[in-house]
């Protein structure tokens, strides 16, 4: 609001909403978990699972959790150059999964050779 970049991020925990809307929630999130792992960090949630968050979203009135839906999920995991896996859910490709600290760095770096260009 001062003019100075940010990035926005929301985040919903939809596991407590499952759990109160269907018994499965636990199979679900799991089931959306092996999807992304055997895709390399990210997959097409599976449609049981898809229908059951679009439920609970409507019982929770979020519009856009269905429409984000129609995208893939994907890991993002704040260790992923220090994982304990013997597989790396990123499948190598730091771009699925990164961690937090180098996206804050590359996207500063952006804005200040941005800055420099102007």
């Amino acid at each position: 609001m001062a003019g100075n970049p940010h990035v926005l991020s929301v985040g919903v925990d939809l596991v407590p909403a499952l759990r109160s809307h269907t018994p499965d929630a636990d199979r679900h999130v799991e089931s959306i978990a092996q999807a992304c792992l055997h895709h390399h960090g990210e997959a097409r949630v599976p449609d049981d699972a898809a229908r059951a968050i679009a439920g609970a979203a409507k019982v929770l009135n979020i519009a856009w959790i269905p429409e984000a839906l129609e995208r893939p999920a994907r890991i993002i995991c704040p260790r992923s150059s220090h994982c304990p896996r013997n597989e790396h859910c990123d499948g190598g490709h730091a771009s699925h999964a990164r961690e937090i600290t180098d996206l804050q760095r590359e996207i500063i770096g952006k804005i200040n050779r941005a800055r420099s260009a102007a």
